[in-house]
């Protein structure tokens, strides 16, 4: 959508560092958002914020505590009416949802909206399974990792580059994720820790293995799951 070309949903964790929404939360927004009229509302609020943090508020958002409540944020600072809100949001966003959660709740707002979840369009080819030592490998480096960010670039990356067969499956995954993002190219516990050896072949089965350690807490996260 227009927040990726434009790069502000990425610019959003330079303001506030993003985490995942545990899946049990993920789940019970997804049930309460109960008509496609609520969902749209909702995709237009949550975009809006993004917007303000990234733009005209960034200045605010960099001295703000990722753990600000987004019904706080969006009645204080975006001025919405509280009776709005509660017509827009869902009582687990409420409940739940602090600014570092935005990033995570735009993507599952965005695959309820779609069809099909744009991860289910990455071709076949880079969706081997890991074996046991990659597994292990990659659990083990997890709570070193920033996974918030790990998993917004990795999912990112697959479905803009992994949706056709453009690249060879052996490629380093490493490598082609530090090419695509900045943010990893520069982060060291990305090139210190992500485990060496894993292939193009593997991001799928990557992606789905580090948020299923949804009870992980990386450097740069605050204790949330795996989206």
């Amino acid at each position: 959508g227009e927040l990726r070309s434009s790069g502000q949903l990425r610019l959003l964790a330079t303001r506030v560092p993003q985490d995942q929404l545990p899946p049990s939360v993920v789940e019970a927004i997804l049930q309460e958002v109960d008509t496609k009229q609520r969902l749209t509302r909702l995709q237009t609020l949550v975009e809006d914020a993004v917007r303000f943090a990234v733009g005209v508020g960034g200045g605010a958002v960099k001295a703000m505590d990722g753990s600000t409540l987004f019904h706080r944020y969006a009645t204080e600072v975006l001025l919405m009416d509280p009776d709005l809100w509660r017509r827009t949001a869902t009582p687990s966003i409420s409940e739940h949802v602090r600014l570092r959660h935005l990033q995570a709740l735009l993507l599952a707002l965005e695959d309820l909206s779609a069809d099909t979840s744009p991860l289910e369009r990455v071709v076949l080819r880079y969706r081997e399974p890991l074996d046991p030592d990659q597994v292990a490998a990659l659990q083990q480096a997890a709570p070193r990792f920033d996974l918030g960010a790990l998993l917004f670039h990795l999912r990112e990356f697959m479905t803009e580059q992994l949706i056709r067969d453009s690249w060879p499956a052996e490629e380093d995954l490493k490598e082609y994720l530090s090419y695509s993002s900045d943010l990893l190219a520069d982060a060291e516990w990305f090139l210190g820790h992500f485990p060496e050896g894993l292939q193009l072949r593997h991001a799928y089965a990557t992606y789905k293995t580090l948020r299923s350690g949804e009870g992980g807490v990386g450097v740069g996260g605050s204790g949330g799951g795996g989206l």
